[in-house]
């Protein structure tokens, strides 16, 4: 047969002259060229793109042949996450460009620092990744942006050029390296204006030094709003800078960032026999990246474990000890940083706020407030976050966080958290100093520091007048003061059931409940001894802080060496807080106590 085939070019060859052979020959190999050319091509056109305002993501799947272009308002920018899916069978490499309908002059396209994947790049069969970009726009008019990628077989050689690549690094103004905070479907990333003394809509890449959103390194901790339904689109899709009415805000938020922390009281032994000096000069801290442990110290907790330690840790290295918190482990999922209330919760059990300069809601048990606590998610809308009551782990990040040189510490010393005053409960309010005994039914300063006389703000201010744990309006508040807060933390019974005591009636499944929601802790009976504080977790702000004064078992900045009392079987529940330090701690049994306050968290 191939023979043939032979005989028959030949013959044909010597009809038409080797010349026009030759060729006949060339033109053939130039169309299979180009026909692996297409083939190839077949992967470099802009990929499908599906766009939703509120998730603010755009999904490649590459070998598509699409575009999308997106509009960016007059002196505005967009942060957008492009998700790259390859379903083709191979490992493809990739380049994401733009086009703009204007000149590029004043305008920027370019990926954020800590994106996790690049603008371009290869990508594995099967794989989505998702790279980070910003749109800022400084002209004085709208501009139109078409986005699309390029793509083609890793052997294929140079990818076709579309238009112009992402190449430009956005570099974020916190040089902390914490991660970027999430934000909510109904989270409006929000700053301080000094001029207007008002809170503005944030830079949400937090590239514009003029909306600059959060600087960890500078003490300046991301904050963010839920707002009513009625505005929520409109301030959404406003530009940076707008003003954000108070009346307007129904929460606020914190974001604490993804950390491990250095390890000074792994035995929580009731001294100050530390392996560094984390009481006066601050705990160490170094933020992480995106979910990752880099801790060389694994722990599991195990309520059930006959040793006097619960916590059962494994480490490569004895010299330095670094825990990755354990309140970013969330269920089976690890997080990039949570969301905690900037003040301790106010409004009422149907519709909770967070709000400065109100009554703080209290008085209820531990099962209505978390019941309250999950209501939060009313105010939004397909949310990713989950909102729960603060678990005494959470709580134990943001004081590790608070006593440190991104809260109250510098490198050589620690300042303390005033008191909130205010003996009704009044949220943000402030004592003239931390050591200052008096109390008032209003408080003596408001959360952004001006003088309470006659129940009302004065035009008197001092900005040094803030109780947060920044002890500036970044920060945050009613971390002690004259309510103490309930935690999700419980100890369990010697049947290694959840003690729920007087936590409410209608809470009689409550070990039910997901485990994500809620600390456990291992049975025992003593109250302020080490043989309590072996049942603490590393990172909860208990067995790690308690030290012994004058015969008194207290913790770190205890006023009046006040002692602490371990949950217990009497009292199976934890409280935080309170007038005496923000390290403090009790037991109480879960039911309505008057001066007993809770916070809400999103993780």
């Amino acid at each position: 047969m191939i023979n043939k085939i032979i005989d028959k070019i030949n013959n044909f060859s010597e009809k038409i002259g080797k010349g026009k052979y030759s060729l006949i020959l060339i033109v053939a190999i130039l169309l299979i060229i180009m026909g692996i050319y297409q083939t190839y091509s077949l992967f470099t056109q802009s990929a499908g793109i599906s766009y939703s305002n509120n998730t603010k993501t755009y999904t490649f799947v590459i070998g598509d042949n699409k575009e999308n272009e997106i509009a960016i308002d007059a002196n505005d920018s967009k942060y957008i996450d492009i998700s790259l899916k390859n379903d083709k069978g191979i490992e493809l490499s990739y380049a994401l460009y733009y086009n703009l309908n204007d000149t590029d002059e004043n305008v920027t396209v370019g990926f954020l620092k800590e994106t996790t994947a690049k603008p371009e790049g290869t990508i594995k069969d099967n794989e989505t990744i998702v790279v980070s970009l910003k749109i800022i726009n400084n002209k004085d008019k709208i501009i139109k942006v078409k986005l699309g990628i390029n793509s083609g077989t890793t052997k294929g050689g140079n990818l076709k050029q579309s238009g112009t690549r992402v190449t430009q690094e956005i570099i974020n103004l916190d040089k902390s390296k914490a991660n970027s905070p999430e934000l909510d479907n109904n989270l409006i990333p929000v700053y301080y204006n000094q001029e207007t003394a008002k809170w503005h809509k944030a830079d949400e890449s937090n590239n514009n030094s003029k909306y600059k959103w959060y600087d960890y390194s500078n003490k300046e901790w991301a904050n963010a709003v839920i707002v009513k339904d009625n505005t929520r689109n409109n301030y959404l899709n406003s530009q940076v800078g707008t003003l954000i009415k108070e009346t307007d805000i129904l929460s606020y938020f914190v974001w604490i960032p993804r950390y491990k922390y250095k390890i000074w009281n792994i035995e929580r032994n009731i001294s100050d026999n530390y392996l560094y000096d984390a009481y006066s000069k601050g705990i160490q801290i170094k933020f992480e990246t995106g979910v990752e442990s880099t801790g060389n110290l694994n722990c599991s907790y195990n309520p059930n474990n006959d040793d006097s330690k619960k916590d059962n840790c494994t480490t490569t290295n004895n010299d330095e000890l670094w825990y990755t918190h354990p309140a970013f482990s969330y269920g089976d999922s690890e997080l990039t940083g949570f969301w905690v209330g900037k003040y301790t919760t106010t409004g009422t059990i149907n519709e909770p706020t967070i709000l400065p300069d109100a009554l703080a809601l209290r008085n209820i048990n531990i099962s209505t407030a978390f019941t309250t606590a999950k209501k939060i998610n009313h105010y939004k809308i397909n949310s990713n976050l989950d909102a729960h009551l603060l678990k005494n782990t959470e709580w134990g990040a943001i004081n590790y966080l608070t006593h440190s040189i991104y809260g109250l510490c510098t490198e050589d010393t620690c300042e303390k958290v005033s008191s909130n005053n205010s003996t009704l409960g009044i949220t943000g309010r402030i004592a003239e100093n931390w050591q200052d005994e008096t109390t008032s039914e209003d408080g003596s300063y408001s959360y952004d520091g001006y003088k309470i006389i006659d129940k009302n703000k004065s035009q008197e201010k001092d900005t040094k007048k803030i109780s947060s744990s920044t002890n500036n309006i970044y920060g945050i508040y009613d971390l002690r003061g004259r309510l103490s807060e309930y935690v999700m933390a419980n100890m369990q019974t010697p049947e290694l059931t959840i003690n729920s005591q007087k936590a409410g009636e209608n809470w009689n499944n409550i070990n039910n409940l997901a485990t994500k929601y809620y600390d456990i802790y291992a049975y025992g009976e003593t109250t302020n001894d080490n043989s309590a504080t072996n049942r603490s977790r590393l990172g909860d702000a208990t067995g790690e802080v308690t030290i012994s004064v004058d015969n008194k078992i207290t913790t770190w900045n205890n006023k009046g060496n006040k002692e602490v009392i371990f949950i217990n079987k009497d009292n199976a529940w934890f409280v935080r807080g309170g007038q005496t330090g923000i390290f403090n701690y009790e037991s109480q049994d879960g039911d309505k106590h008057d001066d007993i306050g809770f916070r809400i968290s999103l993780s």
